[in-house]
């Protein structure tokens, strides 16, 4: 999968105990990708 987040700048900063909020971390776009698997049975 890929999917792109685009953070807000308002939202920087918002919790000190979580990596999208720590001091640092600016807004912006960011591409995300990954592999999900599924087992169906």
């Amino acid at each position: 999968f890929v999917t792109w987040m685009n953070w807000d700048k308002d939202l920087d900063r918002y919790a000190i105990n979580d990596d999208f909020g720590s001091k640092g971390f600016t807004a912006g776009g960011n591409w995300n990708f990954g592999v999900q698997t599924e087992i169906w049975f």
